[in-house]
């Protein structure tokens, strides 16, 4: 019993393999709309983003290349001014300096900092719906927080290690990436409804899924009318060229 069972659901996959191998027409439609409507959506829709990154660099001019103890302490300060440039009197001192209209936490969801791993830089990027804008935001972020860590922390002031520059590309829609995706969600759906449409198709359609499902023997077949009206027309059209 176990080995019919196993057969069993063997010719339910050949046949739900090609079953969508016959409807890849409709799979091939649903695919190219979906990717199309995803295409239109992040052209026509959907707001560009751009980004732009300024460099710090954390090494006090004190410290020695040559002393654990000073590298470790660079490692250390690289993590308090990350925590200093997402403060609030920097983030303030930006918005205000450049007279910006937002709030301190509208901000934030603008900046990061990341520190490279194995690395004293800082990396400050901004994100906006202006390129120029952001670049202005991300090196006045550079610039204010040097000047904080040597105003208030009495430290070496982290230098600039480079400015950021004006995107020319946006870094949100990935239109070509969305559209790929797309283009396979539409076929997934397309898919899963011809499946549950197969799967919930209990109607015995041939005599080979009579003998399968009820083990039956077929003793005879009736033709379908359309069928038998059919061969009946091929045949007249032979009678009438001969």
């Amino acid at each position: 019993m176990e080995l019919k069972y196993e057969d069993e659901i063997e010719i339910d996959l050949k046949e739900l393999f090609f079953l969508l191998l016959g409807s890849w027409k409709m799979l091939l439609l649903s695919s190219v709309l979906m990717a199309a409507i995803v295409a239109v959506f992040n052209i026509y829709v959907m707001t560009p983003i751009y980004s732009a990154t300024a460099k710090l660099y954390v090494f006090p001019k004190s410290t020695s290349l040559s002393s654990f103890a000073d590298i470790q302490l660079g490692d250390s300060l690289t993590q308090d001014y990350m925590e200093v440039i997402t403060g609030k009197f920097v983030v303030k001192k930006v918005i205000k300096n450049l007279d910006l209209d937002m709030e301190y936490n509208e901000m934030l969801d603008c900046l990061s900092v990341e520190n490279p791993t194995d690395t004293r830089i800082l990396k400050i990027t901004i994100v906006d719906e202006d390129p120029g804008q952001a670049k202005k935001i991300a090196d006045e972020f550079a610039e204010v927080s040097s000047d904080y860590i040597s105003d208030r922390m009495d430290q070496d002031a982290p230098n600039i290690l480079e400015w950021a520059d004006i995107a020319d590309e946006p870094v949100a829609p990935r239109t070509g990436r969305n559209t790929c995706i797309g283009f396979v969600v539409g076929f997934i759906l397309m898919s899963g409804a011809i499946i549950i449409g197969y799967l919930m198709n209990d109607t015995l359609a041939d005599a080979e899924g009579i003998e399968r499902y009820l083990g039956l023997n077929t003793l005879a077949e009736i033709p379908d009318s359309a069928s038998v009206k059919e061969q009946k027309g091929r045949r007249n059209k032979k009678k009438g060229k001969k």
